[in-house]
């Protein structure tokens, strides 16, 4: 890895063109930083904290498509402190401390995207753990309420449940009103896993039941026909495969996940050659902005597919932007529903950013529990071990599901995302046990 020092302006993570992160990445600490301009809806933000995730490792690699423009800077989520704000913002104001999601530029010193990819950070979470939210909680949010459909009542597996994505994916079905939640994990019966992503941790979480995903050995342990959603969490190709039995006969969904549908969101990265999703291609329920399954990917492989027995699998995408799936996430971060997983020695500054990326494509597997950034810090060992020590997560049962509840908030037309239906976690509270007491 070089390290660059010409120029002046921010540190960032740098890739210069296509292939493995520990070939082609850099860390340039004197990267410009790009033009911000105050007639815009733009909001500048300096980057505490930026988690990395496997979604990260394959762009680099061109798993995900052919487009990427290089140089670009990696990072799918942030959060950090608004230094300025464009004439044209209603909600951020400078100070403010916000997350959010996007395509890449994550990991970099300044920040400057559009208002919508920004909410207020949830006020109960550092900023650490507010890097891991963004990421992992909307692609599962928005896969299991929007793709799969989850209802009150419906059953989930979920593959890979000792990774972030895993965890993240048991707290927001049990959220969002599963009755019932398998938890597999990945991993031998004899490996000693971080207390975190033990069974009993995951349980607490929401899972009813933990096992170990020895596909052989699993299989007994599940009742054929009786889960509505797979939530592959992992990326195993044999999963779907080997699953077909357990869907409920003529229906169920096997969610894949894919790479972030792309749109040209950060001045810290080239513009993207996708276009931007049409109106036409949103389509939700709820009037959020989602976009129709298409055909093919990029590279002509079906995006949906349907076995024998009526299961379909499905090969999501994260939608972005998703303003008010991060106001529903940060309300249900507040209100204690969700809580982030921050991996063992799991918090690196620049200076470490290969072994980060390393720990990202460990053999044995993702990490257990999420890895995140410091771009503000370079060597400062000793900051690290304290934020380390003081960040990593407690396990604690979680509130009731919230179900249907979540519907409170939601968007308007395409055009304006209905940011003045979202209330406050307070609120949000209130409401919910006003209605609860009322469906009694």
């Amino acid at each position: 890895m070089n390290i660059s020092e010409e120029g002046t302006s921010m540190r960032a993570v740098i890739v210069n063109n296509c292939g493995n992160p520990q070939n082609v990445l850099r860390v340039n600490l004197n990267y410009p930083t790009p033009e911000f301009d105050p007639d815009s809806d733009e909001v500048m933000i300096q980057v505490f904290a930026a988690s990395g995730n496997v979604a990260d490792v394959q762009m680099i690699k061109g798993e995900y498509s052919q487009d990427t423009v290089f140089p670009f800077i990696p990072g799918l989520d942030f959060s950090g402190k608004v230094i300025a704000v464009g004439v044209q913002c209603s909600r951020i104001k400078p100070g403010d401390e916000v997350f959010g999601a996007l395509t890449q530029g994550g990991m970099s010193g300044t920040l400057i995207i559009p208002e919508e990819f920004v909410w207020p950070k949830p006020s109960n979470l550092s900023h650490v753990e507010a890097a891991a939210v963004g990421y992992a909680g909307l692609a599962t949010y928005q896969a299991l309420k929007y793709r799969a459909q989850l209802k009150i009542g419906h059953t989930v597996l979920v593959l890979g449940a000792q990774t972030a994505l895993g965890r993240m994916g048991i707290q927001m079905a049990k959220c969002l009103g599963a009755a019932h939640i398998i938890a597999a994990l990945s991993v031998p019966s004899t490996f000693v896993l971080e207390p975190d992503t033990s069974a009993p941790a995951l349980e607490a979480l929401g899972a009813e039941m933990v096992v170990y995903d020895n596909w052989p050995e699993v299989l007994p342990l599940l009742r054929p026909s009786s889960f509505h959603i797979v939530l592959d969490c992992e990326g195993n190709p044999d999963s779907w495969r080997r699953s077909q039995l357990l869907f409920v006969t003529g229906s169920g969904y096997f969610i894949a996940f894919r790479k972030p549908v792309r749109r040209n969101i950060s001045k810290n990265s080239q513009p993207s050659k996708n276009p931007q999703p049409s109106p036409q291609d949103s389509t939700s329920s709820t009037g959020t902005h989602h976009k129709r399954i298409q055909t093919s990917d990029e590279r002509g492989e079906p995006r949906e597919k349907m076995s024998i027995l009526g299961a379909s699998l499905l090969q999501f995408s994260l939608q972005l932007p998703a303003t008010v799936d991060l106001c529903n996430i940060a309300s249900l971060c507040e209100l204690g529903h969700i809580k982030p997983l921050i991996a063992q020695h799991g918090v690196y500054s620049m200076g470490d950013v290969m072994p980060l990326f390393s720990r990202l494509e460990d053999s044995d597997g993702p990490p257990r529990g999420s890895v995140v950034l410091l771009p503000q810090e370079y060597e400062d060992e000793i900051e690290r071990t304290l934020i380390q020590k003081t960040q990593h997560c407690q396990v604690e049962a979680p509130p009731e599901p919230m179900g249907e509840l979540i519907e409170l908030k939601t968007p308007g037309d395409h055009d304006e995302p209905g940011i003045t239906n979202c209330i406050s976690a307070k609120e949000f509270l209130s409401k919910m046990l006003c209605i609860t007491n009322d469906s009694v």
